[in-house]
């Protein structure tokens, strides 16, 4: 009875596997812009951004303005914190982000995890995620893991986790504008 339970998974989890398979790589070849998360269009205005959500923390950066939101998102089990990247006017950023107590494996299975939401929507990263370690005299002082997603339209999408020892893991996915300013969701 067990292994007819254990066959049954592992072929339901093998089709599903095909299936997910043959959607990313049709998708990967197809995107063309990308458009922004849940309700928020890259280049839509800082007016229209404002409507749209409580704004509790505004600061300039780099020339542009960072606006953060009182929201925050659930991607699974964890709260993501969200702000914004204003550039004349207009959305050219989205950032969400989460910052969490704990080890190096856990925070590699949440950055693994996130990839493959993205990866569902918009097909595999534009080359193998990479892992780079960083540390003095051969001890791993933290943990660096990134993929990014480009687009026809020069949009990126960015998926990382930084590990920092003891147990501090940043999770992040940044959205950023491409060139013809036009938007899609994950």
């Amino acid at each position: 009875m067990l292994s007819a339970t254990v066959s049954k998974h592992v072929i339901g989890l093998g089709i599903v596997g095909l299936v997910v398979l043959a959607v990313s790589a049709g998708v990967a070849g197809e995107r063309d812009e990308l458009q922004g998360f849940d309700r928020f269009s890259l280049s839509m205005s800082e007016e229209a951004l404002r409507a749209s959500t409580i704004i509790t923390e505004e600061k300039p950066e780099e020339g542009k303005l960072r606006l953060t939101s009182s929201e925050t998102f659930r991607i699974g089990e964890l709260a993501y914190e969200i702000s914004f990247l204003i550039d004349e006017g207009e959305l050219y950023r989205i950032n969400l982000s989460n910052n969490t107590p704990e080890s190096d494996i856990r925070c590699e299975a949440r950055f693994k995890r996130n990839i493959g939401l993205v990866s569902a929507r918009y097909g595999p990263p534009d080359q193998p995620p990479e892992r780079s370690e960083h540390g003095v005299d051969g001890t791993v002082l933290g943990v660096i893991n990134a993929a990014t997603f480009t687009f026809k339209d020069a949009g990126r999408l960015q998926v990382s986790a930084t590990f920092v020892v003891p147990d501090h893991c940043s999770n992040s996915v940044v959205y950023t504008r491409g060139s013809s300013g036009d938007t899609a969701t994950f």
